[in-house]
């Protein structure tokens, strides 16, 4: 929901400074959470999830992606309390034709061009694209979605409610009646229905937000064109006049005409219905539903606490005399009961239950539970089928899926038995091969980077780790070539990526003295012997207490945030030394966002392994420079600050030492390898 021009007119200048979210340290923010869970569903990455899987699977890029944003509001101190859209309101009609229309349309356009698919028609890459931003306009919020959030809200003890109709109208009774201190929205209808402030744009990346206070607003905001001081006890009918969801904005009413001619000549008329009769383009129904607009804003019907016997209780926004409670439901445009409550779908003894979804909802049919995902489970414990396990090739033929979705479908057949790197045509007759084929089992089935684990591939990695006898392991392997090894993972090579590793090289980055151990385990599928090394790496600029990374692949440690990520490097290690390689992902793993790619980080710690085949232990301690954090926590003279400064002193030249001088890195003082 939402007033056409509020943010881009009358409210602009609300909109042009910010301030960082830690200044509501301590505040309570009633959350219309069904804004993010478009945005997230509605997104590239999440659309084929729900559009795609047969049955639906579990996302969880929809879940960690919620996280990440509540993360946001509790590390600023906020208390938030997130609120779910109940029961549509039937005057909603005008939104429904323009949201649904765009959807029906993508509907039309994925079903041609899955006919177009079944037709053996050449499918193009840049169909493949426009078809993943169909599914985009296509995704819509069930249900089955609801309740994934909502286990996960109870989850993590995080408080929630379902509001009977319009999430809004909920989050704005919950700060008049003092539940909470701000509403977060981008829903102009928050200032029209009386919110006294409201959190109207956040940025999560930089942790600042702009603030609507009704009271400062109107007392002092008095622009060229828009005078709502002068409006302040008009901003429903402000709100009808441009155009919102419950009624179109009538042709020629823009928001100066609105402001400086329509409104005035609405509060000076004597007979307000007839002045709405005559205005260009309207009608007698026009006026009949402008009157139950601005009572709906007035008068939304929500749940409030009554603090006697704290029960909740559906009363209006704004107090109603006797005589108009018993025509309530027709003032407001539900003309089909005498009181709104009538239209919830659970009896008004059960709406308490129905706000936390427990045992019922105000969203399902007839008021029942929220349905749960019927995905096929594995026997043993209830774990969910990977995503795009199954497919309906029959409905949707393979040409028409997109690259990174057959993949996943061939991964939960035959692990690791395709290089994510091959040709379009490649693939599909892959999956030709595998469509028929049973699914592995789930301990089998590789997972996707977040909270990536050894044993998902490998096992006999909780054997103990060894931290001394790395060295003899790394000469046993078959001698690593940089140049060999990028081409293997990138077609093209990766000169960037290769030149960021030789510069971690360079700094010490990779704590091979600090942190570098192996172990012997065994593959998942075909039991093949490997050896897997673990070493930390500190990326560029980063160490120290004020600077901390995620490593997206460990756990189990006393804090999240680390001075490093965390790298997995697996091996082949059979009898034959020369095919003794490096393993690409799932089997090796970095910790950093691109840690399912062969990331530089990974790529520093080959060259290591290259330079400790090439000499001698010894010279390579002593040659191999200092950590970053090692050096951190060095004392250090200020005299001695600079290497220049230090040299001087003790009567030195700047020139390397002479055993230290035999292992010259072979890309040193190069700006790129060639």
């Amino acid at each position: 929901m939402t007033v056409q021009d509020l943010w881009t007119h009358p409210l602009k200048k609300v909109k042009e400074s910010k301030i960082p979210l830690s200044t509501l340290k301590g505040k309570t923010i009633a959350v219309d959470i069904s804004i993010w869970l478009h945005q997230i569903v509605g997104g590239t990455e999440e659309a084929p999830l729900f559009a795609l899987n047969k049955p639906a699977c579990r996302p969880g890029r929809l879940v960690r992606e919620l996280r990440r944003r509540h993360k946001v509001l509790d590390d600023a101190g906020l208390n938030p309390i997130y609120i779910f859209d109940g029961k549509r309101h039937p005057m909603k009609v005008v939104a429904r034709e323009q949201r649904d229309t765009p959807q029906e349309s993508a509907q039309e356009w994925l079903k041609e061009f899955y006919e177009k698919g079944k037709s053996d028609a050449t499918i193009s890459d840049q169909e493949r694209e426009e078809a993943l931003r169909k599914m985009k306009e296509a995704s819509k919020i069930t249900p089955a979605i609801i309740f994934m959030v909502v286990q996960w809200m109870k989850e993590e003890s995080i408080l929630f409610y379902c509001a009977p109709f319009e999430a809004e109208w909920l989050c704005v009774s919950f700060v008049l009646d003092s539940e909470a201190d701000f509403v977060l929205s981008t829903d102009g209808d928050c200032v029209v229905l009386g919110a006294p402030k409201v959190v109207v744009e956040l940025t999560l990346s930089s942790k600042q937000c702009c603030i609507y206070d009704r009271d400062a607003v109107l007392s002092s905001l008095t622009m060229e064109k828009y005078d709502l001081s002068a409006n302040k006890d008009y901003l429903p009918e402000m709100a009808a006049f441009l155009g919102c969801d419950y009624i179109k904005r009538l042709h020629g009413n823009g928001p100066s005409t609105v402001f400086n001619k329509v409104l005035p000549g609405y509060r000076e008329a004597l007979d307000k219905q007839q002045y709405l009769c005559n205005l260009r383009g309207a009608d007698q129904s026009y006026a009949n539903r402008f009157r139950q607009v601005t009572n709906l804003y007035r008068y939304a019907p929500t749940l409030r606490r009554n603090k006697e016997t704290s029960e909740w209780e559906l009363r209006p926004l704004m107090p109603l005399s006797d005589n108009e409670i018993a025509c309530w439901s027709e003032m407001i445009g539900f003309n089909d009961g005498s009181h709104p409550s009538e239209l919830l779908p659970v009896d008004s003894s059960r709406c308490k239950e129905a706000m936390t979804f427990d045992g019922c909802s105000f969203i399902v049919d007839g008021g029942g539970p929220l349905p749960t995902f019927t995905e096929p489970m594995y026997n043993d414990n209830n774990t969910a089928l990977p995503p795009f396990a199954k497919l309906d090739f029959e409905s949707i033929p393979i040409c028409c899926h997109q690259s990174s979705v057959l993949h996943q479908f061939v991964a939960a057949r035959h692990p690791h038995s395709l290089d994510e790197k091959c040709s379009r045509e490649t693939l599909e007759q892959h999956v030709e091969e595998v469509k028929n084929h049973s699914i592995v089992e789930k301990d089998k089935v590789p997972r996707v980077i977040d909270r990536w684990r050894a044993s998902n591939v490998l096992t006999g990695v909780d054997d103990d780790w060894n931290d001394e006898g790395c060295d003899n392991v790394i000469r046993s392997l078959a001698p690593i070539d940089e140049e060999k090894d990028i081409r293997r993972f990138y077609k093209n090579g990766n000169e960037a990526n290769l030149e960021r590793s030789h510069k971690l090289v360079d700094g010490g980055n990779i704590l091979v003295r600090e942190s570098l151990r192996c172990r012997r385990c065994r593959d998942n599928v075909d039991d093949k012997p490997k050896v897997l090394f673990q070493c930390d790496v500190v990326p560029h600029m980063k160490g120290g207490q004020n600077s901390k990374v995620k490593s997206e692949n460990i756990d189990g440690r006393d804090r999240d945030f680390y001075d490093f990520y965390a790298i997995f490097l697996c091996f082949e290690h059979g009898d034959d030394a020369e095919s003794r390689r490096v393993c690409p992902y799932p089997y090796s793993c970095c910790g950093c966002h691109e840690g399912r790619y062969f990331c530089s980080h990974m790529l520093a710690l080959l060259s290591v392994f290259s330079l400790k085949q090439q000499y001698p232990a010894e010279l390579f301690e002593l040659a191999y420079a200092r950590s970053p954090l090692a050096s951190q926590t060095m004392p250090l003279l200020i005299e001695n600050i600079t290497r220049r400064d230090c040299a001087k002193r003790k009567g030195m030249h700047m020139s390397a030492k002479p055993a230290a001088k035999k292992l010259q890195l072979p890309w040193f003082g190069k700006s790129s390898r060639k």
